[in-house]
Formats: structure tokens, sequence, C-alpha cells
């Protein structure tokens, strides 16, 4: 996982990477024509009051489709966090279970609950530092549509994963740091994301009436951390010791 996550922190700080999820188009000849289209212009005589949504992206022919690089490592980054919050959230059920009937119980140790809790918190820093944090606040892409094609990037890996992840967001304290980096970047895609695409999205979660419970649930939890997210006398970057926000 550690692995994964360096290969994360590669890629992610590459100069050209916001570009290369924009794949320029393929005009089918050599040499072109016309000047090559750029990915803050991709527009094919269409209305400019038109949403650019990724529908519209992939009209022309793109290999690889356009956000491959950006969902691929969000979704690295964001299942490495879930499955490494629930192993501690189950081996602390597990040991308050057997605290309660007087059993005694082989479980991970507290080296091992650490070392877990620090690969959650490395792989959702990944997500929220670099892949989005990162090239929002990059000088070159501070225009309205420049910020919501960079929020569009990350949006379908982001709150599919949610979703499925609400139970585990919800079993945690509502300033634990991960819990807190991981409502942020819901909540950036939610105020930047295109409205179409997000739209889209809705509308599937919509077509399962758990899906669309899970997602008001999802936003329940986000107001409930709010109030964490600037922390009075700490910073995210530090990570403390195993504590009862995961139990």
């Amino acid at each position: 996982q550690q692995i994964r996550l360096y290969a994360v922190e590669r890629l992610a700080t590459m100069s050209r990477f916001t570009g290369i999820n924009f794949p320029l188009k393929y005009s089918g000849s050599y040499p072109k024509k016309n000047q090559a289209a750029n990915w803050t212009n991709q527009r094919c005589g269409t209305s400019r009051r038109n949403v650019v949504v990724q529908d519209y992206f992939n009209r022309v022919d793109r290999n690889p489709a356009t956000f491959w690089l950006a969902e691929l490592l969000m979704s690295h980054c964001l299942s490495i966090c879930h499955r490494s919050c629930k192993t501690i959230i189950v081996e602390a059920k597990a040991q308050s279970n057997a605290l309660r009937f007087g059993r005694g119980v082989e479980g991970l140790s507290r080296e091992e609950l650490l070392r877990i809790e620090s690969v959650a918190f490395h792989s959702i820093l990944c997500a929220y530092e670099l892949l989005i944090k990162r090239h929002a606040t990059d000088f070159r892409f501070q225009t309205a549509a420049c910020n919501t094609r960079v929020a569009a990037m990350v949006i379908k890996p982001l709150l599919e994963q949610s979703v499925e992840s609400v139970s585990v967001l919800a079993r945690m304290d509502a300033k634990h740091k991960v819990r807190c980096l991981w409502i942020l970047s819901i909540l950036y895609v939610l105020q930047e994301g295109p409205e179409a695409l997000l739209r889209d999205k809705l509308s599937l979660f919509c077509r399962r009436s758990d899906q669309i419970h899970k997602f008001c649930r999802l936003l329940k939890l986000a107001g409930t951390t709010c109030q964490y997210f600037i922390p009075s006398n700490e910073s995210f970057f530090t990570l403390g010791g195993l504590s009862n926000e995961m139990t």
C-alpha cells in the first residue's frame, strides 16, 4: 500500500498532470492542418453557454479516456483509506466485545494499529493535498472554467467511494483528521464540479434507494464535521497516537 501511495505522489505532482487527464483530440491526419487544441479549449462549435461534461469530452477520439489518470489515482487512495479505517474499526469492536464478556482476544498490537492509521491518513492526505488542492490552487487554473474541470477529474470515484464508505466515516469521531479531509474533498467537488455531471451522478444514486439514502447520510456527516475544519492548535499534517476517535 505504501508503494502505491508513493507512486500516487510521483504521478500527481507532475507539472503536466492536469493536461494528461484531458488528452488532445485525434485529428486522424498528419501533419495537423490546424493549431493543436489544448485541454483548456476543447470546444467543437457548441455554444459557450453549454456546460462541459464528461460525455462531451469523450465525443472525440481519445486514448486514453478523459480523467483516466486522476480517477485511477483517486480510486487507489480512497480504497486504501477505506480498508485501513475499516480494519481499525473491526479490531476496536472485537476488543471491546472481548472486554465486555471477559474473554481474551488475539488481535493486532498497538504498533500495528498505529501503522494502519498512519496509512489511512497518508492515503487521504494524498487524495486531498495532491489530487485536489494542488491543482485547484495552481495559478494556471484559476478561471471558472478551469476550476470546473479540475473538480470534474475526481467527481466519479470520490462520490461513488464516499457513498460506499459512509458507514466507516460515520464510525469515526467528527473531528478525526481522516474524516475531515475526506469530507473536505467531497464538499469541494460538490461546490466546484460541473452541475450537469453532478446531476448525472445524483440521478444514478436516485435509481437505488440505498444509494441516495447513503448520500443523504453523507451530507449529514459533513454538517457535523464542518466545525472541525479549522483546528485550534494543531495541523492536519500531525498524526497523533491512536485514540478513541475510530472506536
